[in-house]
């Protein structure tokens, strides 16, 4: 689910765990079978195959802002951290998505950029804004990236009106 200015990673994802083997890599594969036979407990193990690992792909996205985050009319900048939960080196597609049904914000995309100097917080002129369609660049298995939302709330927009009750 996106909120308000939230980020959504375009990207269908597979479950991988944060310590898969390397995608590519060749691991050996056992088996092994336990039976009984005239009362008597018995196993067996099966030759080793190699099997080559494939890519699992997965991402996460989550907010770094503490909380939640006041607007005001004018420009306004979420801050997001990207993973990549896979086991092999990814680019993601990042897409704002401003509009979420539901709510009476009123705000416009404009852009995305990486942290490009590690400090967690936008710096006009120096973090790069990433061209569309926003591709990050190419995080390794277990890698971050920070990338901020850039938007702007206009003036006289609709804040979210509290639930109505019934």
């Amino acid at each position: 689910m996106c909120a308000v200015g939230g980020l959504c990673v375009a990207f269908g994802a597979l479950l991988a765990p944060a310590h898969a083997a390397p995608a590519g890599s060749v691991i050996g594969s056992t088996a092994s079978a336990t039976y009984g036979a005239a009362g008597v407990a018995r196993s067996v193990l099966s030759d080793t195959a190699p099997v080559r690992v494939d890519e699992l792909l997965d991402v996460a996205a989550s907010g770094l802002d503490a909380g939640p985050v006041t607007v005001r009319p004018g420009p306004a900048v979420l801050r997001f951290v990207i993973c990549n939960t896979g086991n092999g080196p990814e680019h993601f597609v990042l897409d704002a998505v401003t509009a979420v049904a539901g709510n009476g914000f009123d705000a416009g995309a404009d852009g995305i950029a990486i942290d490009s100097n590690g400090n967690e917080a936008y710096d006009a002129g120096i973090n790069a804004i990433l061209p569309a369609p926003a591709t990050t660049p190419s995080l390794a298995a277990d890698g971050t990236q920070a990338v901020f939302v850039l938007l702007t709330f206009r003036a006289g927009s609709p804040m979210a009106q509290p639930p109505k009750s019934t």
